[in-house]
């Protein structure tokens, strides 16, 4: 499987790994950006629970894949916490809401005010490069990509032994 062929079945993979692949993420492969949206690899939307690969990015690796799916991922997470703590404004949220209703323990409680007000106070990175890169969720996400990327190269070491003849970038 080359690298563009891997968007879909590694993003369900850390979907499914979080338990979200039951909440209705649409995950489009070959996204056209707007021109704000083009130095993206791709981008997860809150109010249509879409991740969108930029199909204008090329990526270097799978690894790198497993990065960006894996930080998508992540704000999966932030958007499900958000919508379980403020009930949702948008039709997927307010699904989400109804669903699963709210948050049982005070950990998940907090986690997801937290997610709330860095959602709320967003600033896009065309906006102000420090304050995006200082917003929670963005910190989270970055951080939760690293270990995707980090689990894929750990799994895939062995498999690419076992097939040396393949080259790397399709395994």
């Amino acid at each position: 499987m080359d690298i563009n062929s891997a968007k879909y079945g590694l993003t369900e993979r850390f979907l499914k790994d979080k338990k979200l692949s039951n909440i209705d993420v649409k995950i489009q492969t070959e996204y056209s950006p707007k021109p704000d949206e083009e130095g993206t690899c791709a981008l997860f939307f809150g109010t249509d629970g879409s991740i969108r690969f930029n199909k204008k990015h090329k990526f270097k690796s799978k690894s790198k894949l497993a990065e960006t799916a894996g930080h998508e991922t992540e704000h999966v997470l932030h958007w499900f916490l958000h919508s379980r703590n403020t009930g949702g404004s948008t039709v997927w949220q307010i699904n989400i809401a109804k669903m699963f209703g709210g948050l049982k323990t005070k950990k998940a409680r907090n986690e997801a005010k937290r997610c709330t007000k860095s959602i709320q106070n967003y600033v896009s990175l065309d906006e102000d490069v420090q304050k995006y890169r200082k917003n929670y969720i963005e910190i989270k996400a970055r951080k939760a990509g690293k270990r995707a990327m980090k689990q894929y190269d750990r799994e895939g070491q062995s498999i690419r032994k076992s097939f040396p003849h393949i080259p790397n970038e399709l395994l």
